[in-house]
């Protein structure tokens, strides 16, 4: 039968016996040119000596000798070792005759010159032509032996002498014996030079098969390696294997875990119910199984009575006419991937070569599929949470763009109305969890909320991520509209409220829910994730479970953003400015301080007021360089009224204080550095913090307002009435005053003006049992100034007495007063 690898045409094919020709053409050359070069020499040498020795015969024999040799060896180039050879054959049989014609001894001649032609016709000859030659020679110099031989015995005058006879006698020997000897050599230097380029020719070939087996295993490699997708590794090297060993059946199986059986993956010419069949195979009790756990090829002769084969199948393909199997191990390192089995219904015969290529072939695909596995679970590893095995941010970001490109795909098949919408669910107190019982626990939690989400994500195609911490979301790929995404979102929170019982203990978790739709509230996964995010905080601090994104609830917008970047801008370089309201005492309308406000002059926006830029820098650590910017320049201007205007000697400065500011441990340092460097009395200082700032945490809010007097500065609460004030904490507050708030200010003179002056009427009885001072801001009517006074409040503020503006504006609307301005 044919072999099933069947040779291409390979460059090692170009080595040919004509190229075999060639090196033995070199080879040749450069023996010949030795010989006739030490030919030449010799013939040279016996010249020298037979003139030398007045032998002129000799002398001249041997000169006509070495310009024979001289010429062939100039000409060598030219002619060629084949026909130098013969012309120095031919010269030496011309030699050999003249010298024995011309009277030289047949001793000499027959010892030297016809020895040494005979080799040289071995040597140069075509194989064909070198027995003629030999006999020739031979012949030649045999039949003027037997004539001189003749000659002395039939010699009348001179009587053939013994030794004559005998030289003659044992040169004929010699010659028989010689040519037997020579015949016998070239027979054996002719057989060696046949095995030799036997061997050479079978080498090449085996050397071009190897060759042409080694291209395949790398184009095979280099196609496999530029796929990372198992399934398509196995139809490729089935492929390949189908092409170039003409199977009639291949099968490609992966080791399944845990390591006791084997998958077909990709297969090639089997028919339905044998594949079926073969689907799966035992790593114990078949030939796959013995090629894994050997690691070597294990091939079949007989599938009908090997005894390694799994008894079901072999049955099923001998039944099928398959009589052999050739199983190549699939393995890299100690790791053990599958096999690739090759069935065959007439047994081939394999060389070397070709089983050395089917383990090139088994290599070649390992380590492809290791090199897949591995790119496999770095993917893994990227876009999936190790901790509960669903897919992470990242893995978030990939999945709905791939579903926004499908559903905007003509063939997508998506309703119209139907889009692609996010539910973001947010663990409340989590910390808590970990805190009291240890991150071990929080983590079984979290996979026990994994698990429960999985189990209600439903079959419409949604996808379950965990963002990471206690955030997960849930994709859906069809959201018909905000309230059937609200409705998503109670569905999973209400799966999560029930208890979880870990290590023994019953466990109940509270969650929040923010639902964003596509394409609506975001384009991009991003921006649908930042909306959902935005829609989660504001459930949370709304106090419900559910919200839907509105843009309403966005406070941090990229206009915001960059205007936190030109608000720290504007502060380090001053790009702020103070204006001031006076504070009027209620007794005789002088004027007894001021408030600083800051204003920001934006290039683009204009004027703006506090509550446009507050917020920001209160937001991020701007607002400490604001507030002690604020202080330091309010100050300043402060002396200088002071040192201007005799009747503000002893005004005071108040300046608006931030929760944060109060909770910056170096704000008491900063205020008394400010002081001391502005050179002001520290009771000039009026501080006011808002009565929330103060109760968001009372015990430290203690600390810290007592740390801020030691300074000498004073404390104000602004605001009172508006928030939660406890008596027991307002006892304890080092505060010298009461803002009385706007709101109870304005309604003085409306309809419930009763209502709003019992109200001040208790605030100020409460400030003076405590001895602190009151002032009342927002005093807009003369009015409302009168009534405040009537009730016992000591200062006001408003636009009745001056609105807020610059230093130099305030002093030429109040200067031609004298800082004292009449209540009506």
């Amino acid at each position: 039968m044919t072999t099933p690898w069947v040779p291409q045409e390979t460059p090692f094919q170009s080595l040919d016996r004509a190229s075999v020709e060639s090196v033995e053409e070199r080879n040749r050359t450069l023996l010949l040119r030795k010989l006739l070069s030490l030919f030449l020499s010799v013939t040279l040498g016996v010249a020298a000596i037979g003139f030398g020795t007045a032998v002129v015969y000799r002398g001249v024999i041997a000169s006509f000798g070495a310009l024979g040799f001289g010429l062939l060896l100039a000409l060598l180039p030219r002619l060629g070792s084949r026909r130098a050879g013969v012309l120095c054959t031919v010269w030496y049989f011309v030699l050999t005759l003249g010298a024995i014609v011309l009277g030289e001894g047949i001793r000499a001649v027959g010892m030297v010159l016809l020895p040494s032609g005979i080799l040289i016709a071995a040597l140069m000859l075509p194989k064909r032509v070198v027995a003629p030659w030999v006999a020739a020679s031979v012949a030649a110099v045999t039949a003027i032996g037997v004539a001189k031989w003749s000659h002395l015995l039939a010699s009348a005058g001179e009587p053939a002498s013994l030794e004559e006879v005998a030289v003659a006698a044992l040169l004929l020997l010699a010659t028989g014996v010689l040519i037997r000897i020579v015949v016998g050599n070239l027979e054996s230097m002719i057989a060696k030079r046949q095995r030799a380029e036997r061997a050479l020719l079978t080498s090449r070939d085996e050397l071009a098969a190897r060759h042409m087996a080694l291209q395949q295993v790398n184009e095979l490699a280099s196609r496999l390696h530029r796929s990372l997708d198992v399934d398509e590794i196995a139809r490729q090297a089935v492929e390949v294997l189908v092409r170039y060993s003409a199977p009639s059946q291949v099968g490609f199986y992966l080791l399944e875990e845990p390591g006791d059986r084997l998958l077909m993956t990709a297969h090639h010419g089997f028919a339905e119910e044998i594949r079926a069949l073969g689907e799966y195979l035992p790593v114990a009790g078949s030939l796959s199984g013995v090629a894994v756990r050997e690691r070597r090829l294990v091939w079949s002769e007989d599938l009908a009575r090997d005894a390694r084969v799994e008894p079901s199948v072999g049955a099923a393909l001998v039944a099928s006419g398959i009589t052999a199997a050739l199983v190549i191990p699939l393995a890299f390192g100690n790791r053990v991937l599958g096999t690739v089995n090759l069935l065959f219904r007439d047994p081939p015969t394999w060389t070397d070569v070709e089983m050395d290529t089917f383990r090139g072939i088994g290599q070649a695909v390992s380590l492809a599929l290791t090199n897949a596995r591995h790119v496999a679970g770095l993917e893994h590893q990227a876009f999936h949470d190790p901790l509960t095995g669903l897919l992470n941010r990242a893995g978030f970001h990939r999945e709905l763009a791939a579903l926004v490109g499908a559903a905007g795909s003509p063939a997508s098949g998506m309703e119209a109305t139907a889009k692609p919408g996010v539910v973001l669910i947010d663990l409340r107190r989590f910390r808590e969890i970990n805190d009291a019982l240890g991150h071990h626990v929080g983590d079984r939690l979290l996979v026990a909320l994994a698990g429960r989400l999985g189990r209600r994500v439903g079959n419409d195609g949604a996808r379950l991520f965990r963002l990471g911490g206690d955030e997960f979301l849930l994709m859906v790929p069809a959201v018909a509209d905000g309230v059937a995404g609200l409705e998503r979102a109670r569905e999973l929170l209400s799966a999560l409220s029930l208890p979880y019982e870990i290590d023994g203990m019953s466990i109940e978790v509270e969650a929040a829910a923010g639902v964003a739709i596509f394409p609506e509230h975001g384009r991009d996964s991003h921006e649908l994730l930042r909306c959902a995010d935005v829609a989660v905080y504001r459930a949370k601090r709304a106090g419900s479970s559910v919200e839907l994104y509105s843009p309403s609830f966005d406070e941090h917008t990229a206009e915001r953003l960059a205007l936190a970047g030109e608000l720290g801008k504007a502060v380090r370089e001053g790009g702020l400015e103070l204006h001031y309201q006076p504070k009027v005492a209620l007794a005789d309308g002088r004027v007894v301080g001021f408030e600083a406000l800051v204003r920001w002059r934006h290039p683009r926006l204009g004027l703006l007021l506090p509550a446009s830029f507050l917020p920001i820098a209160e937001a991020s650590d701007l607002i400490h360089p604001l507030t002690y910017w604020v202080v330091e320049k309010a100050l300043e201007q402060l002396l200088r009224w002071q040192r201007e205007h005799e009747e503000l000697a002893g005004a005071r400065m108040a300046v608006n204080l931030s929760v944060r500011n109060l909770l910056d441990g170096s704000c008491a340092v900063r205020i008394e550095e400010i002081l001391r460097r502005v050179g002001v009395a520290p009771a000039s200082l009026e501080l006011e913090l808002t009565e929330t700032a103060v109760m968001s945490d009372p015990e430290a809010a203690v600390v810290m307002l007592g740390r801020i007097t030691a300074t000498g500065a004073r404390l104000a609460i602004d605001d009172f009435g508006t928030g939660y004030s406890s008596l027991a904490y307002l006892r304890r507050f080092p505060v010298q005053a009461l803002k009385i708030d706007r709101s109870f200010v304005a309604e003085l003179a409306g309809a419930e003006s009763q209502r709003s002056q019992a109200i001040v009427r208790s605030t100020l009885y409460l400030a003076r049992s405590l001895e602190l001072t009151t002032i009342a801001e927002g005093v807009e009517t003369p009015d409302a100034a009168l009534r405040l006074r009537d009730l016992g409040c000591d200062i006001a503020q408003g636009d009745l007495f001056a609105r807020p503006a610059a230093a130099a504006e305030l002093e030429r609307s109040l200067g031609d007063r004298h800082w004292k301005i009449p209540l009506a």
